[in-house]
């Protein structure tokens, strides 16, 4: 698919991240992909487009699913993770490994906060931020029973440092329940498309970099970012 796109629009650039559920063994395949110049990968790194810079990060604060390869713990002192739903694994090239320790396993790790601090940032007006999760508390993340679940930690990085424009996924149907796929914090558009739980519809957001004030969406047409 990626090799048709470039035959098609050779100048076509193709950004990616992992998702949460995605094994931490598809990294060494976006890597691959990125030496054959289809894609390239922003997760924990930056790279420019035009005038822009467009960093990125796929970990997301701890959920109740069993795989755990992109999990992490949103800040020091964060909420008790919630319940699971089966046992905890991680994706090894041997297959998944059950991961009996998960407190020890999100210890040995950074913490969202801390990761959100490395990414690299010079100029926050001409910067993107593609992040898995979205910010806490907005009409991005919310689920189907209302409870917002983003990230505290990537609310307070956005609030800090107001980068133009954040880009998530993570919770599908929150455009459904909030009503909206966009929101702002600040300065800050925040969008999250969503996607159609039977697979039928691509939920795509078609964005003017330089004129942020209406962003259309394939499905749910346009939405005017509120304050």
């Amino acid at each position: 698919m990626l090799r048709a796109w470039k035959r098609a629009r050779p100048a076509l650039r193709i950004f990616a991240i992992p998702g949460n559920d995605d094994c931490q063994t598809i990294l060494p395949a976006l890597e691959e992909l990125e030496r054959e110049s289809l894609i390239e990968n922003l997760h924990q790194r930056g790279t420019r487009l035009g005038d822009y810079t467009l960093v990125g990060l796929a970990f997301v604060p701890p959920t109740p699913f069993a795989i755990k390869d992109f999990e992490r713990r949103d800040h020091t002192g964060a909420a008790p993770r919630p319940a699971r739903i089966g046992p905890c694994v991680l994706g090894t090239t041997r297959g998944f490994e059950v991961l009996h320790d998960f407190e020890a396993y999100l210890d040995s790790h950074l913490t969202i906060e801390e990761e959100l601090t490395g990414l690299p940032v010079s100029d926050p007006q001409r910067t993107i931020a593609v992040v898995h999760c979205p910010p806490h508390h907005t009409r991005c993340d919310v689920l189907s029973s209302g409870q917002h679940i983003g990230s505290e930690a990537l609310r307070r990085w956005v609030e800090r440092v107001q980068p133009l424009l954040t880009l998530h996924g993570h919770i599908h149907e929150s455009p459904r329940a909030s009503g909206a796929f966009c929101d702002r914090i600040g300065p800050t558009t925040i969008v999250n498309p969503g996607a159609d739980p039977a697979g039928r519809d691509p939920h795509l957001v078609f964005i003017n970099l330089e004129d942020l004030s209406t962003l259309e969406h394939s499905v749910y047409g346009q939405c005017q970012a509120k304050e």
